[in-house]
């Protein structure tokens, strides 16, 4: 009596293989994902605005360019002196870096590398305006 040897299944690599093309294409859909479940009001649309426009300012000059901002006022200067109306309405209270403000002037950094200062805005009407740097977005809460 002779045995055969059954080969049927798959080997270790090639399971592997197939984990890795499956990763790849995880991490190729994952920041598109968060850009859609993360961004979900217009209000939110104005801040994620002025973030990409100030990280495209602070790459393309290839130096730190900020946003500066008064509490109790709802207008932001930006880097090139131009100012923006948030549509929030006032600024009450500003964290920077999870660092209470103090005085009545606030500044928000921007770096050539991509990254920014992390930030939360309470406003007057009660809501919330928090960054989250690594996605490079703000939320309203």
């Amino acid at each position: 009596m002779t045995l055969k040897n059954n080969t049927r299944g798959f080997t270790l690599v090639e399971l592997l293989v197939v984990m890795v093309i499956i990763g790849l294409g995880f991490v190729s859909l994952s920041p598109s994902l968060a850009d859609r479940t993360v961004k979900s009001g217009g209000d939110e649309s104005f801040f994620n605005d002025i973030i990409k426009s100030q990280l495209k300012a602070a790459k393309d000059l290839n130096r730190q360019v900020f946003i500066k901002g008064t509490l109790g006022t709802d207008t932001l200067t930006l880097y090139d002196g131009t100012t923006a109306t948030i549509p929030l309405g006032k600024v009450d209270k500003v964290k920077v870096n999870d660092k209470n403000v103090n005085g009545i002037e606030y500044n928000i950094y921007f770096y050539p590398d991509g990254i920014f200062d992390d930030f939360e805005l309470d406003m007057s009407n009660g809501k919330i305006v928090e960054s989250y740097p690594m996605i490079a977005t703000a939320v309203v809460k």
